[in-house]
């Protein structure tokens, strides 16, 4: 689903859980990227939860962001990036480095960054842009899988600088799971 369109115009990127400041440890700040305007898109899919009396549940599965001049999807040139995202409040946003708010982030209870990045993510929709003086300068969603360490991907023009960025929501679930599953079967088994 189509989110919109946003303003890169820095050349630097922040992906961040909103509720951490600028100077946390847990957001990544990326250069190298294309100024101008970013398309913002996000994908869902069917899961079947063993834990809801619903059959299928859809959930949404990544955000995407790419520069609007570039067709990032014909291509297969997307790299892993070396650093996840983690999130401590079931949300993620993507922000031009140069409008994150420079001090505290705010709260959720007064008028701030961080209440309009909650806003969105509690919306109908869980996602929205993200705007200060009326000009959009990031977007953020709504993790529905909760809180964790999420994958980043990227994507790289000819000239090596960054024009998409994908945040995947559900590949650490099923990886974590699986691991956690089988780490505690050969704990028990070497027990025995």
């Amino acid at each position: 689903m189509q989110i919109g369109t946003w303003h890169c115009q820095s050349g630097n990127i922040r992906i961040t859980d909103p509720c951490y400041d600028r100077n946390s440890s847990y957001n990544l700040l990326i250069d190298n990227i294309i100024t101008g305007i970013w398309n913002a898109k996000i994908t869902y899919e069917l899961y079947d939860f063993f834990f809801t009396n619903d059959k299928y549940t859809e959930k949404i599965s990544s955000l995407l962001t790419w520069h609007y001049d570039y067709d990032v999807f014909s291509s297969k040139d997307w790299q892993k990036y070396s650093y996840g995202i983690i999130t401590n409040t079931a949300q993620v946003g993507v922000f031009d480095d140069m409008y994150y708010p420079i001090n505290d982030t705010g709260t959720y209870y007064k008028n701030t960054f961080y209440r309009k990045c909650c806003n969105n993510a509690t919306s109908k929709n869980k996602f929205g842009l993200v705007a200060y003086n009326n000009k959009y300068f990031g977007v953020n969603t709504a993790i529905e899988f909760g809180n964790g360490i999420f994958p980043i991907y990227i994507h790289k023009n000819k000239q090596n600088k960054i024009n998409g960025i994908m945040i995947n929501f559900t590949k650490p679930i099923v990886e974590n799971l699986i691991n956690i599953i089988n780490n505690t079967h050969k704990k028990i088994n070497k027990k025995v």
